[in-house]
């Protein structure tokens, strides 16, 4: 099996420093259905958040370009109740799947397989997190998911971002998921992780 190339950490150049969300989207807005190889995937929105493309079409669309090129964008959540452009994101998650593998049924068997060289590059994401305390690195590690917790390295030109990334099994389907947040303290860190857990157990519940 082919595996996917990571968005690490280049998704965030849609720009949690930079990206501007427009009007706000109504509450409890219906899932989001993603079709992967014929298969439709019920992406459920997490508390709290929309989906872009019906707030905000620039920002899709810089997520978008953002996308390797073997990666299909199926996923922008923002936050809910952002106010009109001029506004920086602070949190948000990005969906992808890796269009070589759109195609292709990958069991929870098989995914198990290669978990161990996601893993490994997953390690490699956190090894380098020195220079701040927190609960970085592998924290799920179940038979259908894979997540890691990282942070960017400090610059004097952007600000930090705390971010997950998951591979995930769902009907079949592997798909990538990235969750940001602007990182001030060890709590955007806890949040990351925890929209993390929170959201997986839905995804996969909706999907039966």
């Amino acid at each position: 099996m082919t595996l996917p190339k990571f968005l690490i950490p280049a998704a965030m150049a849609i720009g949690v420093a930079s990206a501007t969300v427009g009007p706000t989207a109504p509450a409890h807005a219906a899932p989001h259905v993603a079709n992967i190889g014929a298969t439709d995937i019920v992406l459920p929105l997490p508390p709290g958040f929309v989906e872009a493309s019906a707030v905000s079409p620039d920002t899709w669309a810089k997520a978008e370009k953002a996308a390797p090129a073997d990666s299909r964008l199926i996923g922008v959540f923002i936050e809910e109740g952002q106010p009109v452009a001029g506004r920086s994101m602070q949190r948000y998650f990005l969906l992808h799947t890796t269009r070589s593998l759109e195609g292709t049924a990958v069991t929870a068997d098989e995914f198990g397989q290669v978990k161990p060289t996601i893993r490994k590059k997953f390690d490699d994401l956190a090894a380098d997190v020195k220079d701040v305390s927190g609960p970085f690195g592998v924290f799920n590690d179940v038979k259908t998911s894979l997540s890691v917790l990282s942070i960017t390295p400090a610059t004097a030109s952007a600000n930090r971002v705390a971010y997950s990334v998951t591979t995930a099994v769902v009907k079949g389907k592997m798909l990538d998921m990235y969750v940001y947040s602007t990182y001030r303290d060890e709590r955007d860190a806890a949040w990351v992780r925890e929209a993390t857990l929170k959201w997986l157990p839905r995804l996969q519940a909706s999907n039966r």
